[in-house]
């Protein structure tokens, strides 16, 4: 049996949680991690990953697996946000004040605001794990191969006339083969072994002006995700909660 749904009226801020403006950095960017790293590692299979923290991904995956680890799968957890200060500059005044000029796009009239940008380093730890050695060292090459170069990829909102406003986030991360854990002889003696795959994305918070625009972390982006986890089905007329879903998944 699931644990009961959190509903968004228990959070202080449950109004703007429960609209499709409410504009989430964390989630679409994590969203947006889960669908980089299935197919590299998992064969596109996103029930292997998991948010939840190092320390808890054990219980957060035997929660979620019907008390089963079923290795491989891979955790990852948003440890800490920062402004950036990348050499990259992505930092634009005018962008934070009074929002992005519409140049050749005429963004803003197709989104009814303009658009407000704060650039973010978000740093999350990750670990891989697996219970056969080859497996590992297979992992290990194909993360190599993703680190090697500039890895970007790229989170989604919805907006008018079936159109996706698309933000970068620039990935940086470091490998560590086998790390220890101080768990190391509970995971010595279940054969468990693991690649630490933490990382900082450098990407930007969204705004717009006023609440009337046409950009949405629409229930359409929820459901697509979620239903790739296993967790829903997008047939079901019944599930008209999709804010509440997925803060759900990411409120641990």
């Amino acid at each position: 049996m699931s644990d009961p749904i959190v509903p968004v009226t228990s959070f202080y801020y449950g109004e703007e949680f429960s609209q499709n403006n409410w504009y989430n950095t964390s989630i679409a960017t994590a969203i947006a991690i889960e669908e980089h790293y299935a197919p590299i590692l998992f064969k596109n299979d996103l029930t292997r990953i998991i948010y939840a923290s190092t320390d808890y991904c054990f219980r957060e995956r035997s929660r979620k697996n019907k008390v089963l680890l079923n290795l491989p799968f891979m955790n990852y957890y948003l440890k800490s946000i920062e402004k950036d200060t990348n050499p990259r500059s992505l930092w634009n005044n005018a962008n934070n004040i009074q929002g992005m000029l519409d140049m050749d796009d005429d963004h803003q009239a197709l989104l009814n605001s303009r658009i407000r940008l704060v650039p973010v380093k978000l740093h999350f730890e990750a670990s891989v794990w697996y219970d056969q050695p080859q497996d590992l060292l297979k992992a290990y090459q194909l993360l190599a191969l993703d680190e090697s170069n500039e890895t970007i990829i790229y989170s989604y909102y919805d907006a008018a006339n079936d159109c996706q406003l698309k933000v970068p986030c620039f990935v940086k991360y470091n490998l560590d083969y086998n790390p220890e854990y101080s768990e190391k002889e509970w995971l010595e003696e279940n054969k468990i072994m693991s690649i630490a795959v933490d990382f900082e994305i450098t990407t930007f918070f969204l705004y717009t002006h006023g609440t009337n625009t046409n950009v949405s972390f629409s229930n359409h982006i929820i459901f697509n995700f979620l239903s790739t986890k296993g967790i829903i089905n997008t047939d079901d007329p019944l599930l008209t909660t999709p804010q509440e879903l997925i803060i759900e998944y990411f409120n641990v």
